[in-house]
Order: structure tokens, then sequence, then C-alpha cells
């Protein structure tokens, strides 16, 4: 029985069938795993079949073996006297999974991880040091990761889970169709549509034995090898398991205190903070370096002049080993200094910066001067108060790394030459045999490697099947999973394009026996490689069907 292809407008309410004509000449059916699932034909006005090419309508929908694909693409021609349209449809679940999305909610606080985080403080001397681990290594399953989408979906679609799959740490966002493409493969699974629900299957579960075989140039020709190297990355230098630490320094600083003394000094210095500088200014209008020291020392009845080299006169050398409050800094050699700021205590001064900035306090070690000088009058106000202590707090924190070194296949690159991939930081991973694995799973290692041939044989394709494929020539004798076919099923003359998995582990051993020598290949074959292989292999294993070994026996001569 032929299966009928129907066009199906957007409400539901029209369908008509295309014509065996337009399926024998133009159908294509082409699905690939955790991509493309699409109908291509092409449409010819007639008389009869007016009808179905006036529905086929951008949206409009494609029927075939009960599943609907909405047309995304259509071009229209007229040739020859004929009007067609061509389509391009894909399957309507692709559609609906790009409608559901996980999107962070703007108007929602940010959730506190410090629960997800390791907190360490050691008290030395004084000194508090905190370390804060980055957070901890959270995994998901699979199913977890797709409720957040499918749970109360409008879309009317569903899922199902085809055997085991690990938990890993990823993050859920954005839609349900660029996620499942993105890291479908972290979870070791694969999706294919099914109607309205989306079916996951391990690889595991992928597989179906189906005891068919494919033969060259009994069955099958041009068959197309393809190996590329050019995503290889076989080395990267790693850094994970991130801490910070925050170090926390107490200052306890012997000051003198009382009304007259170095705490006036100081509390009256701190009534100008924030005043611009201003050239030449001498005024809480507006200072420069020296009008700000003269007016502070003013304040307290002692005259001294506004001009840096003037003011190195009104001061006998300190040595910077022993500042005081009231103590004039300068930077600049003796008798030519450019700046001056005035000390509050040891470690700290007050200055009027430079142009658009304004009077602050920093620390005198942040711009360490070039001389000292100590007014006699300032320092005797200073020093007639009793002393008490001060005490300031400086905190700084620091990123490092628990692990921090370079991975290398060394197989790979004694066979391909080394690859550098980017530097990667995994700040979730602190155990070295853990980032190892990690790193194995994410760097290309082997070639990427694409097996496409054509078929004249049946039909009737299912994804994720196994068959044995000999190709003599090509010393191939393996097991090679379908994972993409284009096919017309409605033309018996018309091979069918099938394409096998390019990173498993059957194409491992297609990968071995390329490495084989090939020589006497027939002209009907194409290989095409980027780099050129050599290594001895048995190419003829897992051939478990003594039928089918004792005929690989008879065709290699064996």
């Amino acid at each position: 029985m032929i299966e009928p292809v129907l066009i199906k407008d957007r409400a539901g309410e029209n369908e008509e069938r295309v014509s065996f004509s337009d399926l024998y000449s133009s159908f294509q059916e082409t699905w690939e795993v955790n991509n493309t699932f699409q109908i291509d034909l092409t449409l010819t006005y007639t008389e009869d079949y007016k009808k179905v090419y006036n529905l086929a309508q951008a949206a409009s929908y494609v029927v075939y073996k009960n599943q609907m694909y909405s047309i995304e693409q259509i071009e229209t021609t007229i040739a020859t006297n004929l009007l067609t349209k061509k389509i391009t449809a894909k399957h309507i679940l692709l559609e609906k999974l790009k409608n559901l999305r996980v999107d962070v909610d703007p108007s929602k606080p940010t959730e506190n991880t410090t629960d997800n985080q390791d907190t360490l403080s050691n008290s030395t001397n004084g000194n508090t040091t905190t370390v804060v681990k980055a957070d901890k290594y959270i995994t998901v399953s699979l199913k977890d990761c797709l409720d957040k989408f499918f749970n109360s979906n409008d879309q009317g679609i569903s899922y199902a889970l085809h055997g085991s799959f690990p938990s890993i740490q990823v993050e859920v966002s954005g839609s349900c169709l660029d996620w499942l493409i993105s890291n479908l493969s972290e979870f070791h699974a694969v999706f294919v549509p099914n109607g309205n629900r989306l079916d996951v299957y391990s690889t595991d579960e992928f597989k179906k034995n189906s005891g068919k075989t494919f033969r060259y140039l009994h069955n099958t020709d041009n068959i197309d090898l393809q190996v590329d190297v050019n995503e290889l990355k076989n080395s990267v230098h790693v850094v994970g398991g991130k801490v910070t630490k925050e170090v926390t320094t107490t200052n306890t600083e012997t000051i003198n205190a009382g009304s007259g003394g170095a705490s006036k000094v100081v509390e009256d210095a701190k009534k100008y903070l924030g005043i611009p500088y201003v050239w030449g200014g001498k005024t809480p209008s507006g200072f420069d370096c020296s009008g700000l020291v003269a007016y502070i020392y003013h304040d307290f009845g002692i005259n001294i002049p506004s001009y840096t080299v003037d003011m190195e006169s009104y001061g006998t050398d300190v040595s910077l080993n022993n500042i005081q409050c009231g103590d004039m800094l300068f930077w600049g050699p003796h008798g030519a200094s450019y700046h001056v700021a005035m000390a509050l205590n040891s470690t700290d001064l007050i200055m009027a910066p430079q142009p658009g900035e304004n009077v602050r306090i920093q620390k005198i070690s942040a711009w360490r001067p070039d001389f000292a000088k100590r007014n006699q009058q300032m320092a005797s106000i200073v020093s007639k108060q009793d002393t008490d202590t001060e005490t300031s707090t400086d905190t700084s924190s620091n990123d490092e790394f628990l692990i921090n070194y370079t991975y290398t296949d060394n197989n790979s690159v004694s066979k391909y030459g080394l690859r550098r991939s980017e530097l990667m930081e995994v700040d979730f991973i602190r155990d070295k045999n853990v980032m190892d694995n990690y790193l194995k799973s994410k760097l290309q290692v082997e070639p990427l490697i694409t097996l496409s041939l054509s078929y004249w044989g049946e039909k009737d394709f299912q994804m994720g099947e196994v068959r044995t494929l000999i190709a003599r020539e090509m010393n191939i004798v393996n097991e090679v999973q379908l994972v993409a076919y284009s096919v017309n099923p409605y033309s018996e003359n018309s091979d069918s394009t099938l394409t096998f998995n390019n990173a498993g582990t059957y194409m491992k051993d297609v990968n071995l026996a390329l490495m084989k020598d090939i020589k006497g290949i027939s002209t009907r074959v194409t290989s095409s490689y980027s780099n050129s292989f050599s290594k001895n292999e048995d190419a003829y294993v897992n051939i478990n069907d003594p039928d089918l070994a004792k005929w690989v026996s008879d065709y290699v001569g064996g």
C-alpha cells in the first residue's frame, strides 16, 4: 500500500492528497538525529491537483506517516509552461520545542548561593583569612532539565526517556530545541520526534540490531568516507576548583588624643574632605595641595606660606619611618618639591590631589613621598595630649585555583600531532581525577568521521538501526549505526543516501580499518580525507553471524 502524503491548512479544515507523479519525481524525506527532520517535494500545478497546489502555503502542514511537518520555505517557478512549487517542511515538533522556553525573570532577585559554598576562616597575628570556595559540584538529571521545559507547557507536547542517563552540571535556559542541540550529547543521548512527543534515547537504547547487511556492489555503491581533523583538540591547560581568599588585616596605632591634640588635628582636616582641587586655591571654596596644608595649619594659629618650596623651610627633616600626625610630606627633590600633603598618622595622609579630583584621605604607602618635614609648633600641639589607640582594618581578596595543569591525550598527539585548545576554567571541579574524566568527554581527540553511501535496497529505515557494512576495497567489515537518511520511498529507481554515526564506537572501528593500506579501490568508491593514515589492524571483526562470516571468508579469499 502506498503511503499517502497530504497537504493540510493550518486550521485543519481542508486537506488534499499529493499526486503520485510529484512524489515519484521529487519527494525526499530527510532525518538526522538531533538536527534535521524534514520533507522536501515539488508540486506541479495541474487541473486535477490545483487544490493541493493552492493549499500548500507558508505554515501549512505536510502529513506523512502520521507525522506532521510545517511548511517553512516555498519557491515558485514557471518553466517550459509548467508552474511548480518547491517546498521544504520541517517536523512540527521542532517548532513547538522552540516555543518551550526557560528564561530568567528579571523581577525576581538573584538566588543566594551561599548555601552551595564552602567557607573556611583562620586568624593569625590579628589577621583573618577567609577562603570561599566556588559553588559545589551540583549535578542534575536529564529528567529534571526537561521537566523545567515541559511541565505545564502550552504546546500540547510531551517527552519520553528511553534508557539510563548520567547526571551532569548544566544550566537550563533559552529555548528547549536550542538546549537539546547544545547539551544532549553531554547526557550521551539523542532525540527524534514522534508526533507530539519527543523521544530521547540513551546511546545504548538507540542501538537497534537489524541483522541486515550493506554489501558494496551488491546493494551499495558510492561509499564516501570523510575524515576531518580541523576541529581536533588533544591538549588543554585547565584551571579549576577556584577559591577566593579574603585577607583582613587589623592595624592598631597609638595616637595622641584629647582636645587640641592629634585627634583634633585629624578632625579639623577631615572637614575639608570632598572640596574640589583648584589651582592656586587657598580657601574652602577650592584648594590646591599647598593651600590645603597651609589652611589646616592656620586653623591652629600656625602661619606658613602656601607654596611647596617655601613650606620646606618651616620644618625639620624627619625620617619617613617616623612620621606622625601634622608632618608635611613632600614629593620631588629638596628645594624643588612639586607636591605636598599632611600626615594624619603614620599610615594615612590627607591631600588635594590634582585638577578634576577632590580632597581625600589615602594610604601613605599608596604614593610614597620623597621626604618629610616636621613643624615644631604643630608637633607641640600634637604631643601635648594623652595617647589613645586607633584601630583600622584593610580587606583584600584574590582568586586562586586548586587545580592548575595541562591535560594531554598522548595517544591522539602521537597519531595526529599536537592540537591545543584554548584555556578552560572549570570552577566546580576540585579533584584531578574527576577533572581528567571531564576533559576526556570535552576534547575532540579523534577525527570527525562521516560515512555515507548510496543504497538501492528497501526504503524503510529506522534511526539507530545497526547493519554490517562490507566493503573489501576499503578494508571495512564493520557494524555501523544509522544516524541520518535521505530517501524517496516512492521511486524504486532512486538511491537512498545513508549516513552513519561519526563520533561513536562503531566509527572508531571504521577509522581503524581506514588506517590499513587502501589499494586497488574501485573507481565507483570515493574516499576523501584530510590526513593520511597507516596502521595495521584486523578489519574483519565483530561478525557474529556464522553464515555472514563464511561469506566474508569467501569474499576476501580467505
